[in-house]
Order: structure tokens, then C-alpha cells, then sequence
């Protein structure tokens, strides 16, 4: 009979189901709910038990509520890559943007040319390492598509429809870090004022994106039923189907911005659907500044004001842990894709006790 459990290093309680863990096996986490226990393909850190958690949540539910799902067949071994594209694709990829669902359907037709059934692990693998070794691309864009792949499987693991997945990290060439790219303050508000009199409507898009370090989509997902200006934040809705707050009353000029366009009876913030629109205008505003003013501006999308709008917290002193709660990434993540120099002042602020 399975017995109530306690807590311990190695060892994630359901809150409220005390029969049901995760626990950590060779650095993987595992699941556990009355005394059956299954794996995971997310490794064993702090920053993955919200996902392991919801893991865990869903196997719970599996287990007192078995579903007649189709979808969800006994007969594991009649699995294919098809029944999983189409189960990823409807519980997953359908609630990220436009532009990510676009890449993800670049690898389905890059990499599933063949419908193996999901229990011929070895096979899939071999047949991903065979494309792998055709591909003309950059390091980094196959970097990103297996990445992908991984999740793909990982959400497998998760339906318990396999044991393993594919893709190892062996195969997963290794991330070419670029110089960080991002922009001074003095050339974007050249840019914002030159959308003044042209794109009213761009010009506090870009000001707000670079005083929020908001994503391009989570600008334009943002709704007037997630401001709360009453209470000092609004919600945003950021990828993966993760919301966070953003403490907007200490950014006033961001408030005005969303009281002015409120005031120009928006029915949202910004009035675009898609992100080809602002995405365009902004680089072609970039062409016909550089031909009016007759001088060269360096490069300036969504992605670059929202890396300079991190890299100016981090020159005014934010803490990283609130810089990383605001922009909605984890600190490893800020590290490696977003900072522009090394973060000195991090260290000085920590390490004074050492002097």
C-alpha cells in the first residue's frame, strides 16, 4: 500500500497529495504517485520544478481520472511520430505566436520524413542523425531546430508514450555565442522621434518596448483587461504560456504611454494582430532615417531594444533576480544571450564582505 512521503534534498511533495513526488535519479527527475514511479526527461534543478511539478500534476489526474482519449490508447506500441506531431502541435505549439508555430512546422518537414512508430527509439535517432549530416545551415539554427526536437520527445516522455528520447545531448551541436548586440539610448530616441510625426501609433510601441524590455508579442497580446494600473502592475503574457507581472508604477512614462493610447480609443494597447507590421515599418523607418539624415544607424529590431532595455536596469543597479522576474528568462539565459559585457557590478555587490 503506498505510504505518505517527506520531504528531503532529493525530494518535490505534491502540495496537496502526499503520496505523489518527483525525485531526483542521475540527475533526471522522476515521478512517483503511489508507489509508481516513471521518468522524465527534465534534469534535476531548481529552476525545472515548475515543470516537473505540472508533470507530476498531470500524472496524478491521469491516475485517478483515466481518459478515453483516442489519443490516449493503452496500445502504446501503435504510436507514431504522426500521433505525436498532432497531439504537440494541438496541446503546445497552438498557443505560441505566428512566427514560432512556423518554425516548428520547418521541422516537422525537415525531420519527419518517415513515420516510425515512437518505440523504435534507435531508429529515430539514427534517422535525425543522418539529416543532421546533410544539413547546410549555421551552427546555431540547427542548434535551435534540435532544441526543438528534444521538446518535441520530451512531451512524449511526459504522455508516457515513450521512455527515452531521441535526441541526446551529443547530438545537439553546441551554442556559437555572438557578441551581444544592443543600442545606445541617444540612437533609439532618434528613432522614436522620428516616428512622431510619421507612425504615432510606432512611436509608443517602440518607447514602450524599450522601457519594458517586452518581447514583440507579449507587446502585442497585451490587453487592457491585464493593465492594472490601480494596483502598480499589469500581467504579460510571455512564451510558453507563462504569465508574470510587470511593476509598471515605477516606470511612470510607461503609464503615460498606456493612458495615451487608451485615451486614442485603442481596443488594446497596440492595434496589430501580427508581428510583420511593426517588424517592417520599424526597419524601413531605419532605411529612410539613414537616407534623410544622411548618416548610417546601427541595426534596431523589437529583440535589440529589449536586450538594451536589460542592459540599462542592469547599468542602474536592478538586482539580476528582478531583472529576470521583469523580462521573464532565467538568469543562465540573461548570461548568455542578453548581457553585453560581463556583470562586474553583480559580483561587486556580492562579494563586499570579502574586502
Amino acid at each position: 500500500m503506498p505510504r505518505y512521503v517527506k520531504p528531503s534534498e532529493n525530494r518535490w511533495l505534491h502540495p496537496t497529495y502526499r503520496k505523489a513526488y518527483c525525485f531526483n535519479r542521475n540527475g533526471y527527475v522522476h515521478t512517483c504517485v503511489n508507489s509508481h514511479r516513471q521518468a522524465t526527461s527534465i534534469e534535476w534543478l531548481p529552476k525545472n520544478k515548475r515543470a516537473a511539478m505540472e508533470i507530476l500534476r498531470t500524472r496524478i489526474d491521469r491516475w485517478f481520472y483515466p481518459t478515453a482519449d483516442v489519443s490516449d490508447t493503452n496500445n502504446v506500441s501503435e504510436l507514431t511520430i504522426e500521433h505525436l506531431l498532432e497531439r504537440f502541435h494541438r496541446d503546445k505549439i497552438i498557443k505560441l505566436n505566428a512566427e514560432t508555430q512556423k518554425q516548428y512546422m520547418i521541422v516537422y518537414k525537415q525531420f519527419f520524413t518517415e513515420n516510425f512508430y515512437l518505440e523504435e527509439v534507435d531508429k529515430i535517432r539514427a534517422h535525425v542523425y543522418a539529416i543532421i549530416q546533410g544539413l547546410d545551415l549555421a551552427q546555431n539554427t540547427i542548434w535551435k531546430r534540435m532544441q526543438r526536437l528534444r521538446k518535441l520527445f520530451a512531451y512524449a516522455i511526459e504522455l508516457e508514450w515513450m521512455t527515452r528520447n531521441p535526441i541526446t545531448k551529443s547530438m545537439v551541436p553546441g551554442y556559437e555565442h555572438k557578441t551581444v548586440e544592443i543600442c545606445s539610448e541617444e540612437v533609439i530616441y532618434e528613432v522614436i522621434n522620428y516616428f512622431k510625426t510619421r507612425n504615432y501609433a510606432m512611436t509608443l510601441m517602440i518607447e514602450f518596448a524599450y522601457l519594458t524590455a517586452m518581447r514583440i508579442q507579449e507587446i502585442i497580446d497585451l490587453n487592457w483587461s491585464d493593465i492594472h494600473l490601480d494596483k502598480g502592475y499589469f500581467v504579460i503574457h510571455g512564451k510558453g504560456d507563462r504569465d508574470r507581472i510587470f511593476p509598471v508604477k515605477y516606470f511612470p512614462r510607461a503609464i503615460e504611454i498606456l493612458e495615451e493610447s487608451k485615451s486614442m480609443g485603442n481596443f488594446k494597447f497596440v492595434t496589430w494582430t501580427s508581428q510583420q507590421y511593426p517588424q517592417r515599418t520599424l526597419q524601413d523607418g531605419l532605411v529612410q532615417m539613414s537616407k534623410e539624415l544622411k548618416k548610417k544607424y546601427p541595426r534596431v529590431t523589437f529583440h535589440i531594444l529589449r536586450k538594451s532595455a536589460i542592459n540599462k536596469w542592469r547599468k542602474l543597479g536592478i538586482d539580476p533576480e528582478a531583472r529576470n522576474a521583469m523580462s521573464g528568462h532565467t538568469r543562465v539565459v540573461e548570461t548568455q544571450f542578453y548581457l553585453a559585457d560581463p556583470d562586474i557590478n553583480f559580483f561587486e555587490h556580492k562579494l563586499t564582505a570579502l574586502e
